[in-house]
């Protein structure tokens, strides 16, 4: 079978989720993400590294808030 009709990787003998495989996250698990990136941007040194680890959690923390949004029946809907 070729490549390209392989639907799921195999790397280190194991097998890749494909994304409709994984559950959505939870706001919880995002933020504890969002916590983790926080830590490890107060312990890299380089200021860029730094940066990039902040707008990650920052990042987390805004799709936990959409999560949590996206399920309270109060939340006016867009189309």
């Amino acid at each position: 079978m070729c490549q390209c009709c392989v639907k799921k990787e195999t790397v280190l003998g194991l097998a890749a989720m494909d994304d409709v495989d994984q559950p959505a996250p939870t706001p919880e698990e995002c933020r504890e993400v969002a916590a983790e990136l926080r830590r490890m941007a107060e312990e890299a040194r380089l200021p860029v590294i730094q940066a990039d680890l902040l707008d990650l959690a920052w990042r987390c923390e805004r799709m936990a808030n959409l999560f949590e949004a996206s399920m309270d029946p109060k939340t006016p809907r867009r189309n």
